[in-house]
């Protein structure tokens, strides 16, 4: 039960950081777009907005092949990484001695 749990942790975790580095290189790539337009010729500041701008797309490169890399990996091994489920704990009906199942009543039967 441990493993199912750090494993359905990893999967999350993963996938926050996959959103939160999707947000940041976004940001990261409007205000270089910003510093660009801004920048009113000057060389210095339109090469600090081109890097930026550049860092930007390596980023989302990065993420996009994470995320490539997960979906490959996952039918490779036979499950899927990011959909972790849980063991369920569900109760067998109750069968008597024949092997015959029988009906449960909650709060008991008279």
């Amino acid at each position: 039960m441990g493993a199912w749990i750090l494993a359905k942790l990893i999967a999350t975790v993963w996938q926050a950081l996959i959103v939160v580095g999707g947000l940041a290189t976004l940001l990261w790539m409007i205000y270089g777009a910003f510093t660009w337009i801004v920048a009113g010729g000057d060389k210095e500041r339109l090469d600090n907005a081109r890097q930026r701008i550049t860092n930007a797309i390596i980023g989302m490169a990065i993420l996009f092949a994470t995320i490539a890399f997960v979906n490959f990996l996952g039918p490779a091994i036979g499950f899927d990484l990011l959909k972790i489920n849980l063991p369920s704990f569900t109760t067998s009906p109750i069968t008597n001695q024949s092997n015959q199942s029988t009906t449960h009543i909650p709060g008991g039967g008279r």
